[in-house]
């Protein structure tokens, strides 16, 4: 497309995947209540989107390592 080229992104390691998870989790955990109240469709709405992305990059992380040690043995 118009001769552009496009790096691919980088790839996160496993290490990297434990890590960011582990600070979503975090970010979850610790994430203050909506001003408005609990009732707060949006901040909830984040709140269980970025778990989702936690469990995601969880998974991720650990099929990651699985493979690692698949190679290493």
């Amino acid at each position: 497309m118009l001769g552009l080229s496009i790096p691919p992104p980088p790839t996160l390691n496993q290490g990297d995947m434990a890590r960011l998870t582990n600070t979503l989790k975090a970010v979850v955990e610790v994430g203050e209540p909506c001003w408005r109240g609990d009732d707060c469709e949006l901040s909830n709405g984040v709140r269980v989107g970025l778990g989702r992305l936690a469990e995601q990059l969880q998974i991720q992380s650990e099929l990651s390592e699985t493979r690692v040690r698949t190679v290493l043995y």
